[in-house]
């Protein structure tokens, strides 16, 4: 389930959120919510972190999804973003989680802020 910043972050970012979903064949999909304070000219996640583990505990750096190369992580002239830019193929049996680096801009100014989803067990 999907937790809530409720404080105002920046004077650009209004609230954010993200959540990772286990598909069958080992995809985990994220899907990232970001409420801009008004209309935004860019407004996203910068990146996406995924780390994974065996044991739920001990997790490690898998890879990093990009803005640059996956445009569908960032809005344009908005004030709200959300979708889901990102599915990859996870091992059946891991955990995944990712970190978000959600994204706010206008006019040369802005505002970045990291954050960090339940885990999911990739499955068949």
């Amino acid at each position: 389930e999907f937790r809530r910043v409720l404080f105002r972050s920046s004077a650009y970012l209004s609230s954010y959120r993200a959540t990772c979903t286990a598909k069958s064949g080992g995809l985990i999909s994220v899907t990232v919510e970001v409420d801009g304070a008004g209309i935004m000219d860019d407004i996203g996640a910068a990146k996406i972190y995924v780390y994974r583990s065996t044991d739920n505990k001990l997790f490690e750096y898998f890879c990093t999804f990009d803005c640059k190369d996956y445009p569908a992580m960032m809005g344009h002239n908005t004030d709200w973003y959300y979708e889901t830019p990102i599915t990859f193929r996870g091992a059946v049996g891991y955990y995944y989680y990712v970190n978000v680096d959600v994204y706010a801009g206008k006019d040369g100014g802005s505002s970045t802020r990291t954050y960090r989803t339940v885990s999911v067990q990739a499955r068949s």
